[in-house]
């Protein structure tokens, strides 16, 4: 089963449970990534693949968790609270995130391979973690992990 169809089979479950957050968190998952099907293959009824599908998820959980950030620097705890509840959700369908050593070493191999010494190579070293971690860590923990390397 892809992760697209375990998105609609949670649905199905959520309606027959009268889950009514979950139902809305789903939903929501599940037009963005009719949005970005939409986006990137146009009218066809191209099937999403599961890397796309967690590419959605992640970008999903950011917004969430931005707009939680937001709403705590506002005080408005009850919508931060709700917000993190639905990004919460929304993890559950990514994959475990990657260990700070795991990450280390990966960031430690990757600037061997390119031949980075100093920050000037940055940008390069940057996308190609994110190549390698892709949807496995958070792109702000890889650029800090990165900058604390040099």
């Amino acid at each position: 089963m892809t992760l697209y169809e375990r998105l609609y089979e949670d649905m199905k479950l959520a309606m027959k449970a009268h889950e009514e957050v979950k139902l809305n968190v789903i939903r929501m998952a599940i037009a963005a990534c009719k949005n970005y099907r939409i986006e990137k293959y146009g009218v066809s009824e191209q099937a999403l693949s599961d890397e796309e599908v967690l590419l959605v998820l992640s970008k999903q959980l950011k917004q969430r968790k931005d707009s939680a950030a937001s709403y705590v620097s506002a005080e408005r705890h009850d919508l931060a609270e709700k917000e993190n509840h639905e990004a919460s959700m929304i993890q559950g369908y990514l994959p475990p995130l990657m260990s700070d050593d795991d990450l280390k070493q990966i960031i430690s191999d990757t600037k061997s391979e390119l031949g980075v010494t100093d920050q000037s190579g940055m940008g390069k070293l940057i996308g190609a973690v994110m190549q390698k971690v892709k949807g496995k860590a958070d792109g702000a923990v890889v650029q800090k992990m990165i900058k604390e390397s040099f």
